[in-house]
C-alpha cells in the first residue's frame, strides 16, 4: 500500500509543476522533443542492456504498483516507468494548459511529452524483448 501512495504522490507533484511554468507559445517543442526522445531511447536501451546481467538488479514484474520502485539502481524498470508516466502526464497537462491559455502548446510541455512517451515506448519494447529472459 505504501508504494501505491508514493507513486500517487510522485505523479501528483509532477503534474502540479505543469501549473508553475509560464505559458510561452512556441513551435520548437515538437522537433526538440522528437530528437531528444530518440537520443534518450538509444541511451536507455544501452543502459538497460548493461544493467540486465548485474546481480542485485530486479527486473521482474515491472508493471506492479505494489512492489518497490526505489532505489532506482535496484528496480530500474519500475523507477523508469513511474518517471516516464509521471513526466508524460505532467507534460500533457502543460500542453493542454498552453492551448487553453495561449492557443498554442508550450515548448516544455511538447518536448517533455515526446520524451516521456519515447521512454515508455522504449521500456515496453525492451520488456517484451528481454523481460522473459531476465537472467
Amino acid at each position: 500500500m505504501m508504494w501505491i501512495v508514493l507513486r500517487i504522490v510522485v505523479v501528483t507533484l509532477n503534474i502540479s509543476t505543469a501549473f508553475l511554468s509560464p505559458v510561452v507559445p512556441t513551435d520548437s517543442g515538437w522537433s526538440l522533443g522528437l530528437g531528444t526522445g530518440l537520443l534518450t531511447s538509444l541511451f536507455l536501451l544501452v543502459w538497460l542492456s548493461v544493467m540486465r546481467p548485474k546481480l542485485g538488479v530486479e527486473l521482474e514484474d515491472p508493471y506492479s504498483l505494489t512492489m518497490p520502485f526505489f532505489p532506482p539502481g535496484r528496480y530500474p524498470l519500475r523507477f523508469l516507468l513511474l518517471g516516464a508516466v509521471s513526466i508524460s502526464l505532467s507534460a500533457a497537462v502543460s500542453v493542454v494548459r498552453g492551448y487553453v491559455i495561449a492557443g498554442s502548446g508550450t515548448m516544455n510541455g511538447e518536448c517533455f511529452l515526446l520524451i516521456g512517451l519515447s521512454i515508455i515506448l522504449t521500456l515496453v519494447i525492451w520488456i517484451r524483448l528481454f523481460g522473459r529472459r531476465v537472467r
